[in-house]
């Protein structure tokens, strides 16, 4: 082999080498913290460039599909050296966030409604599903009542919630429903014949709904 032929084939595994160095492998699923997804997030680019922001983050709690056409337009406008394999690539993009569960989105309600002037025990009953809420894992998950308008005559409700709270990009859910007073009762907690005295051990406290009570219902002991 010549001198010049051992050159050109050093040259050209040189080049190989240093081409598969630079390949740039893409990541097809994801989990960000922040409001945007950079560079470095699609391509593990980790200098300066990669923390180029180039898309907004889905919602806390949800996720986002970028196909093949506009990864290798965002590729190739950043001078990246990355192409699709197939039409069928794509990344997914998940926010990371906090969970807040109804139970606490009720106990808000609640102290919002006692502010109203509601007093003694009751339960609210919604007029759709009451669902969790996602805030992102760098917010404070907290809710909060920005809005509540309750009628003592109707028993109903509407309010406008917020998380987190006293936050701009806060997330915010109208909620519907009925406020419904709460009593007890005395019941029989077993079977007793006809003529039986009725003492303290045959009774127990039942919680009611004050709006189910008929006229005729032992409402005491005595």
């Amino acid at each position: 082999m010549t001198k010049i032929a051992i050159m050109i084939l050093t040259a050209l595994f040189v080049y190989s080498s240093a081409a598969t160095a630079n390949e740039i492998t893409l990541k097809t699923s994801i989990v960000v913290e922040g409001q945007y997804i950079t560079l470095g997030d699609f391509f593990g680019i980790s200098d300066e460039k990669g923390l180029k922001p180039i898309a907004h983050s889905p919602r806390p709690g949800r996720t986002a599909t970028f196909n093949a056409v506009w990864l290798y337009r965002i590729a190739r406008s950043n001078k990246i050296n990355w192409r699709p394999i197939s039409r069928n690539t794509q990344v997914i993009v998940e926010r990371a966030s906090q969970e807040i569960y109804p139970d606490e989105i009720e106990d808000a309600l609640i102290s919002s409604l006692r502010k109203k002037g509601i007093t003694g025990e009751f339960e609210l009953a919604y007029s759709g599903r009451l669902r969790k809420l996602h805030v992102a894992s760098d917010q404070s998950a907290t809710v909060g009542i920005e809005y509540l308008n309750y009628s003592s005559h109707t028993g109903r409700f509407t309010a406008s919630l917020a998380a987190p709270v006293n936050n701009p990009s806060a997330q915010r859910l109208r909620i519907t429903g009925r406020v419904h007073k709460l009593t007890t009762i005395p019941v029989i907690n077993k079977r007793l014949h006809r003529g039986r005295v009725i003492d303290g051990h045959n009774i127990e406290w039942l919680k009611v709904r004050v709006s189910t009570l008929r006229k005729d219902v032992v409402v005491n002991e005595e």
